[in-house]
């Protein structure tokens, strides 16, 4: 009946993938898998579970940080204009913080 439901609503599997500094923080083992339709759906989800993460990947007004960057699928999608993107069964997201130094 659930997956019944899953594909009703059209909710895809989607992955996580936070830098590990994140998932330690979180006490997490294994990447996040969610379900859901389109990015803004993965976003609201990490705000509502994950609020700390949240917050520090994301600014007041909903917006990747200027130093974040996200990928789908590999692919940047540093736009976030594209949120009610739907994404595809298995999609990876990915949220990586480049850092540089001497």
């Amino acid at each position: 009946m659930c997956a019944i439901l899953v594909k009703i609503l059209n909710l895809m599997s989607c992955t996580i993938d936070l830098p590990k500094i994140y998932m330690q923080e979180l006490g997490l083992q294994d990447k996040p898998v969610i379900s859901a339709s389109n990015l803004e759906e993965v976003f609201n989800f990490m705000k509502i579970t994950y609020p700390s993460i949240f917050d520090q990947l994301f600014d007041s007004t909903g917006s990747a940080k200027q130093y974040v960057a996200i990928f789908l699928n590999g692919k940047n999608i540093r736009d976030l204009s594209i949120s009610n993107k739907l994404i595809e069964d298995d999609s990876i997201i990915s949220f990586m913080i480049p850092i540089a130094g001497g």
